[in-house]
């Protein structure tokens, strides 16, 4: 029994001792499985984190040397942390409760997002990756070039609003509804603008990947831990990553102890995933491509029947047009005879501008004479006027001395003095110096001479009136004569010392 006994407390310990050999392996497949698995997410984060930052990095440092100097200009900056182009003065980019873009807002964005696109469009980025060697079974690090586009998920243009409201919404939740929608239709007003701008081949990614979306006043800005109401108003360029957004989806599938329904492939096989979805991605664009290319073919089509339609026309018109042409050139014939009539007339007003220039010679000449017969008559008149002060006083002497000698009896006295006082003799009309025509310049060099003849008659101021040619010899040695006549001066005919009127000719020869 003892023995028995013995041997089945035997066996009992060694089915114990397997048991426990048994559970310590299944507690190490347990722990190997766990360290397995934490190992596959520990290179997940680590694989993603270090996408993202590579990429972050790359961006920002394109973005900011594109863009660095414009940011004072435009009153924006860029955000690192978030890969987000600011532009921070509300009055330049809306008017106030309004989103219809400003002018100056529409000249900077004509400047700024084309730019923008073609920055992001040349940012490439090394990755280091592990890839399993399928024939040797051996891991290898090799680094691989990828562009940020591949890792861009979205570019979101976000309308940011502060609390503020009209004053007919005063609750805070209807003010921040009226918000959501101004920051909805700001940020739709700029994707529209932008849309249209020339973006050479960039325009179907940017209908991809570009998106608009308002936030209200939901995410304001603090200066100084104070509300800042003017920088809470703006409009954010952001862009979204796709590392950003798997390492979100890591955190929150971790939080709800979900990780396990995660499928991220790493190593070897992520390479191989970015591949696929990259070829996957030019096979998309490529028929994308084709649509456009068919459609561009339709068009052309289209273009085409309507261009033989235009053909025909145009021939039509070429038919119309030769016809209106031999029309054209008749009237161009007559428009040459016209031309040279004309010219024959501006050669024959030529002629007489030459002549009328020589003649306003003439007249200036004249004046100038005229000038120096004024100073020659002045003095005349002068001397006129001192000889009848003197003619006067020997008038009143001889009064005397006849009264006298009538007084003394030398003179009989027949009490009728008066007759010697009004006794007075008629004199004729007298030039003051002479007439003297000019001999014109212009008849001097043509050879013109003759004599001419004038009839006029002196008023009672000593001038020459009603001067006319009774015998001439051409209008220029005419005017001549005339203008010799009119600028003379005279001292007037008188009749028992009144001034009459003298009739006068004159005669001139030029040779």
């Amino acid at each position: 029994m003892l023995f028995k006994s013995s041997n089945r407390s035997e066996d009992y310990w060694i089915s114990v001792s397997d048991l426990m050999a048994g559970l310590m392996v299944l507690f190490l497949f347990i722990a190997i499985s766990y360290m397995v698995k934490t190992q596959n997410e520990n290179e997940m984060y680590i694989s993603i984190e270090q996408e993202y930052a590579i990429a972050q990095d790359a961006i920002y440092k394109a973005l900011f040397e594109e863009f660095k100097d414009d940011l004072d200009s435009w009153d924006a900056r860029i955000d690192k942390e978030n890969l987000s182009f600011i532009f921070l003065s509300p009055d330049v980019l809306f008017e106030t409760g309004k989103s219809t873009i400003q002018k100056k807002y529409m000249d900077i964005l004509d400047d700024f997002f084309p730019r923008y696109i073609s920055s992001l469009d040349q940012v490439i980025y090394p990755i280091e990756a592990i890839i399993l060697n399928e024939e040797s079974g051996d891991k290898e690090l090799i680094t691989v070039s990828r562009s940020a586009k591949d890792n861009i998920s979205a570019i979101r243009i976000e309308g940011h609003a502060n609390k503020d409201a009209p004053e007919k919404y005063f609750t805070p939740n209807q003010k921040f509804v009226y918000n959501m929608r101004l920051s909805s239709d700001r940020s739709q007003s700029v994707l529209t603008y932008v849309l249209n701008l020339d973006l050479s081949d960039q325009h179907s990614w940017v209908r991809d990947n570009v998106r608009a979306v308002g936030y209200s006043s939901s995410n304001p800005v603090y200066t100084d831990d104070i509300y800042d109401y003017s920088k809470s108003k703006r409009v954010e360029f952001r862009i979204v990553l796709n590392a950003q957004e798997r390492l979100f989806e890591l955190i929150q599938k971790n939080k709800e102890g979900k990780l396990n329904e995660i499928n991220y492939l790493t190593n070897n096989d992520i390479l191989k995933s970015q591949m696929l979805d990259k070829y996957r991605e030019e096979l998309r664009n490529t028929k994308e491509d084709l649509l456009v290319t068919r459609g561009l073919l339709s068009e052309l089509d289209r273009k085409l029947v309507i261009a033989q339609k235009e053909l025909a026309t145009t021939e039509e018109k070429i038919n119309n047009l030769k016809s209106e042409n031999v029309e054209l050139e008749r009237e161009r014939k007559n428009i040459n005879r016209t031309i040279s009539i004309l010219k024959k007339e501006r050669d024959r007003i030529v002629i007489q501008n030459n002549e009328l220039t020589l003649e306003l010679d003439d007249v200036e000449e004249n004046l100038n004479s005229l000038d120096r017969e004024k100073s020659f008559y002045q003095q005349e008149i002068e001397m006129l006027k001192e000889e009848i002060t003197e003619m006067n006083g020997l008038h009143s002497l001889m009064k005397k001395e006849v009264r006298q000698k009538i007084e003394d009896g030398s003179i009989p006295y027949n009490n009728d003095i008066s007759q010697y006082d009004n006794k007075d003799v008629s004199t004729p009309a007298k030039i003051i110096g002479k007439i003297e025509p000019i001999y014109p310049k212009g008849a001097q060099e043509s050879g013109v001479t003759g004599t001419v003849t004038v009839s006029f008659y002196i008023d009672r101021k000593g001038r020459a009136q009603d001067v006319r040619v009774t015998e001439g010899a051409g209008s220029i040695l005419n005017r001549a004569t005339i203008f010799a006549v009119q600028r003379a001066n005279w001292i007037p005919a008188t009749e028992n010392g009144e001034a009459v009127i003298e009739i006068k000719t004159f005669s001139a020869t030029f040779e």
